[in-house]
């Protein structure tokens, strides 16, 4: 009697269960629905919020991130470029903390003066942030003007340092102005015209309940 088994080998040979998946395969293509595509008619968004990780949001704390990034921007392009003027940035930073401080009690105590003495120390923070701000342009200034040479690492790292230290420059510059409006002009500045944190600018305020969340940012999710 003759075995089942194709030419291809005996039982248990390769070339018998290569046999049997080509059938299954030509058994499993005949009796398979073919799927027309369409394309999405309707596309729906849902828009929710997400928190973001960031300190509450006051304008001494922010003026107080903004002078601690750029002295540790700046140093760090000034020693990448051979430049001097920043040794002491350990010490302006003291400065500002210390300025900070003053802001905070004034803030907590209950005098007749506490309105005068927060706009007064406002004013010398302000003017703080300012100095140092003013000094880092005249540091991207000259490394600018620099001739630099042909060491195209080195050259990557200056031009990162110098683009964070520019889009730094150009928040802090926010926070300074927000700063001004509301403790030495007396303006109201509008929640959607402030900036609530300087490492997450995407932050806006959304009232959840009757209290303000100044904790969250926008996020979307598409469905098909």
């Amino acid at each position: 009697m003759k075995s089942g088994v194709s030419a291809g080998g005996s039982a248990g040979s390769p070339g018998i269960f290569a046999e049997i998946l080509q059938r299954n395969a030509q058994v499993l293509e005949r009796a398979s629905i073919p799927v027309k595509r369409t394309q999405p008619t309707a596309v729906r968004f849902d828009g929710f919020v997400v928190e973001t990780n960031i300190h509450y949001p006051t304008d001494s704390s922010l003026l107080l991130d903004g002078l601690r990034v750029l002295l540790r921007l700046v140093t760090a392009l000034s020693a990448e470029t051979g430049l001097s003027g920043w040794r002491q940035h350990r010490y302006l930073l003291k400065v500002g903390k210390a300025l900070h401080r003053r802001i905070d009690k004034a803030g907590r105590s209950r005098g007749k003066d506490r309105d005068a003495r927060l706009q007064a120390h406002y004013g010398e923070l302000l003017a703080h942030v300012e100095g140092i701000a003013a000094r880092c342009e005249e540091t991207l200034t000259a490394v600018a003007n620099q001739e630099h040479a042909g060491d195209v690492l080195a050259q990557m790292v200056r031009d990162a340092l110098t683009q964070e230290l520019r889009e730094r420059l150009a928040l802090t510059a926010r926070v300074c102005d927000q700063t001004t409006r509301r403790t030495q002009q007396g303006e109201t500045v509008p929640a959607a015209e402030k900036l609530f944190s300087l490492f997450e600018p995407h932050t806006e305020m959304r009232n959840r309940g009757k209290r303000p969340d100044r904790h969250r940012g926008r996020a979307f999710k598409v469905q098909y």
